[in-house]
């Protein structure tokens, strides 16, 4: 009867470091998940404030390229473009039938002014 207890109490033992052991191993795991979880809740609010950051960026873009649009959309300004190449957007100081020479423009020969 003695020795079949003292077996039993050797086998709890036993089972009670196995259990110690890997409740240890389980910790070790929790505590490395918990620095990976709050790295990347770190890396996360960065990205966040990045895209908030990048958000604010293009709607400032985007309402300063609807002002201009009504700049150069507008009916009081609609004769300059008379001076501009639709193609590229290039102005001169000159009427069309005009060229620029240095600071004075002049008219071009055989198209009259």
């Amino acid at each position: 009867m003695k020795d079949e207890l003292n077996a039993s109490l050797n086998a709890t033992l036993e089972s009670c470091h196995l259990v110690g052991e890997e409740n240890r191993k389980l910790n070790l795991l929790q505590n490395r998940s918990m620095q990976i979880i709050a790295l990347a809740s770190a890396e996360n609010q960065q990205l966040h404030l990045r895209l908030n950051n990048e958000q604010q960026t293009s709607a400032q873009l985007k309402a300063e390229n609807r002002h201009q649009l009504s700049i150069l959309s507008s009916s009081r300004l609609s004769f300059l473009w008379s001076f501009c190449s639709k193609e590229s957007l290039q102005c001169s100081r000159c009427i069309p039938g005009w060229i620029e020479l240095g600071n004075c423009t002049t008219v071009l020969p055989g198209h009259g002014g």
